[in-house]
């Protein structure tokens, strides 16, 4: 048996742009991510299927040999896991029914990522056809935030990864991300991430190099 350990920002660079599958059960990994219970599980019945396998002791494998560029394959392997996990055993998925988010939980988070540059509270409503209070209680009740933080949250992860990933100017990713001032952009990010873009930036950076 091994138990696989994903860190939070590990998930988020992984799921961020890539997240696959049915788009209600898409929705749920990343709602589920965000939730503040730690009683939610999937349970994927795969009959001991040797490709899955194979998968999962290759990452192993990865990380106790920790060869030159492990953690992008680990990564690759990880998503390749995931994508698999939903092409074949999807429907067949196991999640606890008092934990599910509600269909409009799910349209509400699926809504904010889509738009996260530029939605508001009031926008989400009229899109939805509920008050602004009904959806902010829906969205702290699934995700354990409040719209403005759920939104931040969003907004800064598709800054962390094209701070990480692309060449892009700070103030372009701020204005991509949502934010038309960029003083503001840094202040938000600092906040959040305890560090300015340009100092995320090359942390990462001299993390890729090692």
């Amino acid at each position: 048996m091994l138990n696989i350990l994903i860190d939070s920002k590990t998930f988020q660079e992984i799921f961020l742009n890539n997240i696959i599958g049915n788009q209600i059960f898409a929705s749920f990994f990343k709602s589920d991510f965000y939730t503040k219970k730690i009683t939610n599980y999937i349970i994927f019945r795969t009959y001991g299927d040797e490709q899955i396998k194979k998968l999962i002791l290759d990452m192993d494998l990865e990380l106790i040999n920790k060869e030159k560029y492990y953690a992008p394959i680990v990564h690759a392997l990880l998503l390749q896991l995931i994508a698999l996990l939903l092409r074949k055993y999807e429907n067949e998925a196991i999640v606890p029914k008092e934990d599910r988010p509600t269909k409009l939980d799910l349209k509400l988070i699926e809504i904010i990522n889509n738009n996260y540059q530029n939605i508001t509270l009031s926008q989400l409503a009229a899109k939805t056809n509920y008050s602004e209070q009904y959806i902010s209680q829906r969205l702290k009740a699934s995700t354990g935030m409040s719209f403005e933080k759920y939104l931040l949250s969003r907004r800064m992860e598709e800054a962390q990864y094209l701070l990480r990933y692309t060449t892009s100017q700070i103030n372009d990713i701020g204005y991509n991300v949502g934010y038309k001032n960029p003083a503001t952009f840094i202040r938000a990010f600092k906040r959040f991430y305890q560090m300015t873009p340009n100092q995320f930036r090359q942390k990462t950076k001299s993390t890729h190099e090692e």
